[in-house]
């Protein structure tokens, strides 16, 4: 993503940002309807096995380690 900055000559300038940010516990933002939603298609996508509704409300609040 590349947002312009103002100098302080009035003149704008491109900064790139190479970061991401993620955020797994719900701080910035509640993505986990969205995050069960796409589970069954990417279980297809990637050969993987489908989770049945149980095991997702499961996974809320899980440890990423």
């Amino acid at each position: 993503m590349t947002l312009p900055a103002r100098r302080a000559t009035g003149y704008e300038t491109i900064v790139a940002y190479r970061l991401a940010i993620f955020d797994f516990d719900g701080t910035l933002a509640d993505s986990y309807p969205w995050f069960t939603s796409v589970l069954d298609h990417m279980a297809v996508r990637h050969n993987f096995r489908s989770i049945d509704a149980e095991e997702r409300e499961s996974l809320r609040g899980a440890s990423a380690r």
